[in-house]
């Protein structure tokens, strides 16, 4: 069941359609009530990394404090320092890094830096 919704079958089409609807309904107001409130502007590589980051780590990081890695890099708004980006993007509150985490939080930093 997706949206109070049952499916027999799951196309490519529907379940494109299907994210774009969570994306947009749920993770993109999260991360653009974060940046009004904090005066902040990206990129849209910046802007799309840091969805794909809320999307693995939950909307709601946007509301942590600021001892949350990533939203700390984010308010300090200084984006020159790629290797503390990568930091930022890889942090993990319960201190796990698996191989997996580390790959998609490393695509994620070098989306955000446009590499």
């Amino acid at each position: 069941m997706i949206n109070g919704e049952t499916y027999d079958t799951l196309t490519e089409e529907l379940a494109t359609t299907l994210f774009m609807d969570d994306i947009n309904s749920t993770f993109a107001p999260c991360l653009n009530k974060f940046l009004s409130d904090n005066q902040i502007v990206l990129n849209q590589n910046q802007y799309d990394a840091l969805i794909a980051d809320s999307f693995q780590k939950g909307p709601y990081i946007w509301e942590m404090e600021d001892d949350y890695s990533i939203v700390s890099y984010i308010k300090a708004g200084d984006f020159s320092n790629k290797e503390e980006g990568l930091k930022a993007f890889i942090g993990d509150p319960e201190g796990i890094y698996k191989e997996g985490l580390i790959n998609r939080r490393t695509a994620e930093a070098n989306m955000f830096f446009g590499d």
